[in-house]
């Protein structure tokens, strides 16, 4: 199932770009290890979208959207992807030898101010971009992000750097997320905001969730409508995604490919096509 929602904008190729679960299921395991309770992931198996779902999953419009809160899918210039790939990054085969190289790679430190001055032409609002630093990772797994409280991987979530409210979601910053690597990765995400799920959810007595149980809104969701798919879109390398990961259910994957996962995020306001005003 997928219902009319945020939607792609991009000038990238559409061809074996998304790929849509047959639906949400819980996790017991993960690679042999037990995992957290309410850890939920993709169920597979994938497949490609009919052209049908693929009106709903990209925005075709004839006008560029100005609204901050929906995805966009970006290419690096060819002068920094070149600068890049002088690095050699591929000859490493641990993540502990790419942190270690980055740290006290001078070229990499110009290249992290160009990347920063590339993404600020993004920006809606001229400000300090937030986060930052190389996130290295094995490639493999089908969800990504691990729960820093326990050790084991998160599963779908929602990301809590902004600590908004749950009825000001709409108005957090969203994130950009550049694939440095030599492999693709995947952004998996339900085309959804938080708030719209509200409608999905048959909600008894009128209940009415309070501002921070946005989790709890996620988790009625995924319980009452584990049919709706997730998609994945895949971000090649020296591409970038930018979308309102304070606002969706989310998470990232980089399965199917071997060697490091290596990408780059920054938090601000960001409009999904460079903003010339």
């Amino acid at each position: 199932m997928l219902i009319s929602g945020l939607q792609i904008q991009t000038d990238l190729s559409k061809q074996e770009r998304v790929w849509l679960s047959t639906g949400i299921e819980k996790l017991k395991t993960l690679d042999d290890e037990v995992c957290d309770e309410n850890v939920f992931a993709p169920k597979e198996p994938w497949y490609l979208p009919s052209v049908k779902e693929e009106e709903i999953i990209f925005y075709r419009g004839t006008t560029l959207s100005t609204e901050y809160q929906t995805i966009g899918l970006i290419r690096l210039p060819e002068n920094l992807i070149e600068e890049i790939e002088k690095l050699s990054l591929k000859r490493f085969e641990k993540v502990q030898e790419v942190n270690d190289f980055l740290l006290i790679s001078r070229k990499w430190k110009k290249i992290e101010n160009e990347l920063l001055k590339f993404s600020s032409k993004y920006q809606i609002v001229k400000e300090q971009q937030k986060g930052g630093g190389v996130c290295c990772q094995l490639n493999g797994y089908k969800i990504l992000t691990i729960n820093p409280i326990t050790g084991k991987h998160l599963g779908l979530h929602i990301d809590s750097w902004e600590k908004y409210p749950l009825s000001k979601l709409s108005v957090a910053r969203n994130r950009i997320c550049f694939n440095i690597g030599y492999q693709p990765r995947y952004l998996l995400f339900i085309n959804q905001e938080i708030n719209d799920l509200l409608k999905f959810i048959s909600t008894d007595n009128n209940r009415l969730y309070g501002d921070d149980e946005k989790y709890k809104i996620m988790q009625d969701f995924i319980l009452k409508n584990s049919n709706y798919s997730v998609l994945k879109m895949k971000v090649n390398p020296y591409e970038a995604y930018i979308a309102p990961t304070e606002n969706i259910i989310h998470d990232g994957a980089n399965d199917g490919v071997n060697g490091l996962d290596i990408h780059v995020s920054y938090r601000s306001y960001y409009r999904t096509f460079i903003n010339n005003s």
